[in-house]
């Protein structure tokens, strides 16, 4: 098996063009990153909020988005989409069901 030194050869200097390239691209990112802490304070130029869950609601709010999810289900659509057109997790309107003590859904009721 005869071994082509040039494939090794260009490999190689692929290899050194790519570690060259990354380089640069990286020292043109951290000069960026201090651009904008000078200009601005901070590198950070999108704070993400991330909200876990519903804010809190009390029982009249949680009963009315139960009784709307009970109307869409009465007019035919299924428990999850329900709930998906009222933004309520389908498992968020089991639990408020049994909190506030409403008993399973029964349809017209």
């Amino acid at each position: 098996m005869e071994i082509n030194d040039d494939i090794f050869f260009n490999d190689r200097s692929s290899q050194t063009g790519f570690l060259s390239w990354a380089y640069e691209r990286i020292n043109k990112e951290v000069q960026e990153i201090k651009r904008l802490e000078d200009e601005f304070g901070t590198a950070e130029w999108y704070i993400e909020e991330k909200r876990r869950g519903r804010p809190s609601v009390n029982d009249d709010e949680k009963r009315e988005l139960v009784q709307q999810v009970d109307k869409y289900r009465d007019e035919g659509y299924s428990y999850r989409l329900a709930c998906e057109l009222c933004d309520l997790p389908p498992g968020t309107y089991s639990k408020w069901r049994t909190v506030l003590e409403m008993g399973p859904y029964k349809k017209g009721a």
